[in-house]
């Protein structure tokens, strides 16, 4: 859960702590929560940690101006609904974006990645971009990202929008985001196909990812494609994969590729969606 507007103007009555920790353990605790809850226990945890996890809806850049505190918090989390483009606060370590249905194409994707991509301290990004019309400009944009400097977890949704296989051999340079551990990819029910997936095969090259959630179910890749993202077992670090090929043209052939992947030493966690293709009997 996240600060809302009504929880940054209320003041709780002073108290005195039930627990004696040194500030930076409260802190801690409160960027785990990402959550208003300590701030409102005492007048000490108040002054402390007051305005750090933000949730804000906003429609236009007027609004954002007037929602935000008056004051400058050092803000560690931020979630915010809207259709506008953005001017990041340095500090910030954690944005959840949701921007879905909006009618955003390549020219927003494009001012998202430029305000996104510098941000010194942001280490975990959620960007929901479903259902709008971003196409290969976009997403080359968007690949941008990997230069963020801090980058550790990206959440990529970019489902239902005018991806093609340019745009996803674009997205599959985030395999050079240095610190990038955690990638969750979606490019489901977009017009990729097979050597849409052979360019995202190369995400094995990643030097730090560790988690992979790829979802290109509802598109055009078949046994091509798969048999390329079979090589995913040859991922340096990779130790949890998660592969959505749901109603896809992938055949019996693809799905003995994609089998082998079982056999990766490194590959703790698999799962594989093969509904509604056509494996044989």
């Amino acid at each position: 859960a996240a600060v809302s507007q009504s929880a940054i103007t209320m003041h709780p009555q002073p108290g005195a702590l039930a627990i004696e920790l040194p500030d930076d353990v409260w802190q801690r605790v409160s960027d785990y929560l990402q959550s208003t809850t300590l701030s409102e226990v005492c007048s000490k945890l108040w002054g402390l940690l007051q305005g750090q996890h933000l949730q804000l809806g906003i429609a236009s850049i007027s609004q954002m101006t007037s929602k935000m505190p008056k004051w400058k918090p050092a803000i560690r989390s931020l979630e915010i609904v809207s259709n506008m483009q953005l001017a990041l606060d340095a500090d910030l370590q954690l944005l959840n974006l949701e921007v879905h249905h909006e009618k955003v194409d390549d020219r927003g994707a494009q001012a998202l990645a430029s305000a996104l991509k510098d941000a010194p301290q942001m280490h975990a990004l959620y960007l929901n971009l479903s259902d709008n019309s971003v196409g290969s400009v976009g997403a080359y944009a968007l690949a941008t990202l990997k230069s963020m400097p801090s980058l550790q977890i990206l959440c990529l949704n970019l489902s239902g929008n005018s991806m093609y296989n340019s745009s996803a051999e674009s997205l599959a340079a985030l395999r050079d985001a240095p610190l990038l551990h955690t990638l969750h990819l979606d490019l489901s029910s977009n017009a990729v196909k097979d050597s849409g997936a052979e360019a995202l095969a190369a995400l094995k090259k990643a030097p730090s990812l560790r988690v992979l959630s790829l979802n290109i179910g509802h598109t055009q890749v078949g046994d091509v494609g798969a048999q390329a993202l079979a090589g995913l077992k040859d991922a340096v670090r990779l130790h949890s994969l998660h592969l959505n090929l749901k109603d896809t043209e992938v055949g019996s052939c693809g799905a003995e590729a994609l089998a082998t992947l079982k056999d990766a030493p490194l590959l703790h966690t698999l799962s594989l969606d093969m509904r509604n293709n056509y494996l044989g009997s």
